[in-house]
């Protein structure tokens, strides 16, 4: 069977190539967000359950028409889902009834939208009965987050088309709780942005949006609510499209981007109004966006307010203006029976589905497939792909040219995504005997094993960036060489630096593919010394390198640059290929010469200790303080940074109120006017940074053997020679 590391390979070439297009479902957040069905199910069954009794209680004065309503809805509840009859539910019976809904939410939640519509047409009772359901709620397993409060939805009602009683559907399961689905990416303070998420952004999260800062994702559909991936990508330096009234983007970021914004699409409104994101990557929520609602109910609020005031007398079309906005926003968000049937007739999503299912590879990321409507979909598209072949599938085995590939958890093997993917590969004309496995099938655990679905992220993170950087010094190296040594390179050098790239990318491949969930820590190990070279090394120089060329442009801003590097925003590669072909070179010539250092007589392509890579603000490895010569394994570590000297001075106080300054530092100092490195023969260079030269001939091997090599290399490692200018 092909390892995972090889169809994740599969997986990056596709998307280098532009042709990945995500379909992001709610398993990718549900360890953030923790909106599980269960959970959503089980607040919605407490507040009706609790209303249902505190009727009960008030039968003395309650009107008849609302006792007749509780009746009729205890007998829907045993008729049509074998609930019982009795509503005040024991916490083992609840378990028990949320367990049985939760496995087809969508007939509950239509049904559930009726009945609390019904409910609410007694809204002067079920004010009086608030308190009483509220204490009522706190007993039950699993209550609402926010208390009941009928006033809000009286508008509403004037409205028909039972909004009101959707409206306390999507409230009772938490739509309007920040603390259910956290976050606001419209905050113009990146400070506040990240403090609303309430740490719950994943490494997952932040691999998308990188991925669409290079250009390789333009587009992300999800059928998720929350508000993840637009603060993922609000964080990692992208403005939103269309902007809030005076909002000012953050003065410390690089704008010279061709990718400046994202922007949310969660209704034919916005999919027909959005023609003017030339410049955005686009995430498209097609069953709605719990942001869009909460600012939509917000203006439905304030009228509900003044109404209630008013002394509840008949609206006014000042009144009425903000419930119809509330009203209009809450067919956009699909969580009924009957609206994701009605979702064949959203053309405006469906028909950009079916386009990209027939021009793109799918990848389908936390997604059950469940679905029916969206399920059927998939495979009527696939299916219609494989009508048009004459010929008989062909037998595969080992890897597949399906134009789909599903992370799914490794314990399911789901039905439904092995449907999808069988489906997939009939389209291009191949066959898949196997019923449990799919070679595009990319299983993670949730489980603590090895490996999860953030390292997963993590390692097609890097297995793209990585074929980004070898395409990089293919068509760079020669041009950026030139420009830092002031002629041309000797063809024969210059190849053997690509060849050398190549040789780490193969052993780096090797070396994850023996990982697995046998030995999870071992595996976790090395699978983070692989990926903090592009995750963390490469993504830090990077933003040193665009904050030099800020600084160049502005050296006014300095302030502001240094107060942006705290946060984790991402600087493309691919806008700056000459940047990346150098950054290639200074990695091979940092891991060749740190294993030349150590003494070490291990394949120098491998993860060691003799070198890994540090996560944080900067750019920076940890390396032995000392030969092997001079002090036998485990030798002391030193921490090697590559900074600009401009900001040097401002991070050593940062680093200090930190205590990251306890491990010995040895640091390479950069100016705003060297990037990607100092120019040779430049005399402002400090003798204790090497020169483009010396890193050159340290990635190619062209001096490996000269004598005196360790001498030299004490000089840029940390030895004891002075400081000073080069000569």
């Amino acid at each position: 069977m092909e390892p995972t590391g090889r169809k994740l390979d599969r997986l990056a070439g596709r998307i280098v190539s532009g042709d990945a297009v995500f379909f992001i479902g709610a398993g990718f957040s549900l360890d953030s967000e923790g909106n599980f069905a269960g959970t959503l199910i089980g607040r919605l069954l407490a507040r009706l359950g609790a209303t249902l009794d505190a009727i009960q209680e008030a039968e003395a004065w309650a009107p008849r028409e609302l006792l007749d309503l509780r009746q009729d809805i205890i007998e829907g509840l045993a008729t049509t889902f074998a609930l019982g009859r009795e509503c005040c539910w024991d916490a083992e019976r609840f378990r028990q009834s949320v367990k049985v809904l939760a496995n087809n939410y969508y007939l509950i939640n239509d049904w559930l939208c009726t009945a609390f519509e019904r409910l609410l047409r007694h809204w002067e009772a079920m004010e009086r009965l608030e308190p009483r359901i509220r204490a009522l709620e706190n007993r039950m397993p699993q209550p609402p987050t926010q208390a009941l409060e009928t006033w809000r939805y009286v508008p509403l009602l004037e409205l028909g088309r039972q909004s009101a009683g959707k409206a306390l559907f999507l409230d009772t399961m938490g739509f309007a709780d920040p603390g259910v689905m956290a976050g606001d990416p419209l905050l113009e303070n990146l400070t506040e942005v990240e403090e609303s998420y309430r740490q719950r952004l994943r490494p997952r999260h932040f691999v998308l949006a990188w991925l669409a800062m290079e250009g390789l994702l333009p587009v992300i559909l999800t059928t998720n609510y929350d508000l993840l991936l637009e603060g993922a990508y609000r964080l990692a330096g992208m403005q939103p499209l269309p902007a809030p009234p005076d909002f000012q983007a953050h003065r410390g970021l690089p704008r010279r981007r061709r990718l400046r914004y994202f922007t949310r699409i969660a209704d034919a409104h916005q999919f027909f109004a959005g023609g003017d994101a030339f410049q955005s990557a686009v995430i498209v929520k097609i069953h709605g966006c719990v942001q869009e609602y909460r600012q939509a109910r917000w203006r439905g609020e304030r009228d509900a307010a003044e109404l209630a005031s008013a002394g509840r007398g008949a609206m006014s079309e000042r009144h009425g203006a903000g419930a119809r906005a509330w009203c209009e926003a809450l067919p956009s968000l699909v969580f009924t029976f009957r609206e994701i049937q009605n979702w064949r007739d959203d053309s405006w999503s469906r028909d950009y589905l079916q386009t990209l299912l027939r021009t793109r590879t799918v990848v389908f990321a936390g997604y059950s497939g469940a679905d029916p409507v969206i399920h059927d979909t998939f495979r009527t598209v696939y299916e219609e792909m494989a009508s048009y072949r004459t010929e008989e599938p062909v037998a595969v085995s080992g890897t597949s040219s399906a134009p789909a590939f599903f992370f799914d958890i490794a314990e399911n093997r789901a039905f439904h995504a092995l449907e999808i993917l069988r489906a997939a590969s009939l389209a291009v004309g191949e066959s898949e005997e196997a019923l449990t496995q799919h070679a595009n099938l990319l299983p993670f655990d949730i489980r603590g094993a090895f490996a999860n679905l953030d390292e997963m992220m993590l390692w097609l993170f890097h297995l793209t960036y990585r074929q980004m950087q070898a395409e990089a010094l293919e068509s760079e190296l020669r041009r950026a060489a030139y420009s830092l040594f002031g002629r041309p390179c000797p063809e024969s050098e210059a190849a053997a630096v690509i060849e050398n790239f190549r040789w780490l990318l193969e052993a780096e491949k090797q070396a994850v593919d023996c990982c697995g969930p046998q030995d999870t820590e071992r595996s976790r190990r090395r699978l983070r010394q692989l990926t903090g070279w592009t995750a963390g090394f490469h993504r830090a120089l990077f933003r040193e390198f665009a904050a030099a060329d800020l600084l160049l442009r502005s050296p006014q801003c300095a302030n502001y640059v240094y107060s942006a590097l705290r946060w984790p925003w991402y600087e493309p590669m691919s806008e700056h290929p000459d940047w990346a072909a150098w950054a290639a070179v200074l990695e091979l010539a940092l891991r060749r010469r740190a294993a030349q250092w150590a003494g070490i007589k291990e394949d120098w392509r491998r993860p060691g200790w003799w070198i890994e890579p540090v996560t944080g603000e900067r750019a920076a490895v940890l390396l032995p303080a000392q030969p092997l010569d001079q002090a036998r394994r485990p030798a002391p570590r030193q921490r090697l940074a590559i900074e600009l000297e401009e900001l040097r001075r401002m991070t050593s106080r940062r680093r200090r109120e930190q205590g990251l300054d306890l491990l010995p530092e040895h640091v390479w100092t950069l100016r705003s006017e060297t990037v990607p490195w100092w120019h040779e023969g430049d005399d402002k260079r400090l003798v204790e940074t090497p020169s483009a030269l010396t890193l050159w001939a340290w990635a190619s091997g062209v001096d490996e053997r000269a004598p005196g090599a360790n001498e030299r290399a004490s000089t840029y490692f940390g030895g004891s020679r002075p400081k000073g200018k080069a000569a």
